[in-house]
């Protein structure tokens, strides 16, 4: 039972940390991008196949990359983090989905910089394994409590 509540505890950290942490992230891609030089930050995007034409979007280059941050990453984690909360069940395997999707979104995000290395997106790889873990250890540990 202990086990479970740590688990799932730190579960639900990590789906606020990302869907919290979003937040700022999107709005400063929505109104700010231009202002804080993302343009030379994340010029190598814009030359992956169908992935430019993004930057050229009617909205404005940042407004679709902002919304894909907001449904794929910042949305889900606070829906994760509600069921978790709300001890929902199967709430664990979505923290799981959780990690998958954050390893697999800054594995997209790492994919222009194959001759140089984007230490950001290093480092949230690096947090959507440790999600994906603690979701794998909250989500056994549930089974173990269950009748």
């Amino acid at each position: 039972m202990m086990e479970r509540r740590v688990t799932r505890g730190i579960a639900i950290f990590w789906c606020l940390f990302f869907g919290v942490s979003g937040i700022p992230s999107v709005i400063m891609l929505w109104f700010f991008a231009d202002a804080v030089g993302m343009h030379q930050l994340l010029a190598p995007l814009q030359r992956l196949p169908m992935v430019g034409d993004l930057f050229h979007a009617p909205l404005g280059g940042w407004f679709v990359p902002g919304l894909a941050l907001l449904c794929v990453i910042t949305l889900p984690n606070l829906l994760g983090a509600w069921l978790l909360i709300r001890d929902r069940p199967h709430a664990e395997r979505f923290g799981v989905v959780l990690g998958i999707t954050l390893i697999l979104w800054t594995g997209f995000e790492m994919l222009p910089f194959v001759w140089g290395f984007n230490t950001l997106s290093g480092v949230y790889m690096v947090l959507g394994v440790a999600q994906l873990v603690t979701g794998l250890l909250a989500a056994h540990s549930r089974q173990e409590d269950s009748p």
